[in-house]
């Protein structure tokens, strides 16, 4: 998919990726990603978030390029309520259907689910709004340098069982 430009602010829009019945929602490209035009663009160590992230999926036989992604913000996050509505709308397209969600980033999961991240990272949690019938929550990855690699890992651990057990990897 060619990535757009904003109708609201003009920035460059980064457009989902993959076609699969697994779905990462991640809060915004990061410069490196509107710069190559996708997210997760490098898996190198200095783009934390996408670098931990790869490294955990790997680490449970997971790949990226198994998800559609897609990112709430399709451009650097701004004040404006219009861009935040284009990016939830582009989240809801890409979310029907779905058979597996994994939620990453605090915007991400309070949105999508009204809890804090930090009272249900690395749990299955219900969403009044998205319809799979699995979907995780987990703190940014890039936090986990910060704080804990075992929070994001054992989310990712649990959210990778959880499909094995559905025959969805």
């Amino acid at each position: 998919m060619k990535n757009q430009i904003c109708p609201s602010c003009q920035s460059t829009c980064i457009s989902p990726s993959g076609h699969s019945n697994l779905l990462i929602i991640t809060e915004s490209p990061t410069k490196t990603d509107i710069k190559m035009g996708r997210l997760f663009s490098t898996s190198s160590m200095f783009t934390t978030a996408g670098y931990v992230l790869r490294k955990e999926l790997a680490r449970v036989g997971l790949d990226l390029s198994q998800f559609t992604i897609v990112s709430l913000w399709q451009h650097e996050p701004n004040k404006s309520e219009e861009c935040f509505r284009l990016g939830y709308e582009t989240v809801l397209d890409n979310a029907k259907n779905k058979k597996a969600i994994l939620l990453i980033g605090a915007e991400v999961v309070e949105t999508f689910t009204h809890y804090k991240v930090s009272d249900v990272s690395g749990l299955q949690v219900d969403s009044p709004i998205l319809s799979a019938s699995i979907i995780y929550a987990l703190v940014n990855p890039s936090m986990a340098l910060a704080r804990s690699m075992g929070e994001v890992r054992l989310g990712i651990e649990k959210f990778s069982r959880r499909l094995e057990l559905d025959g969805l990897a």
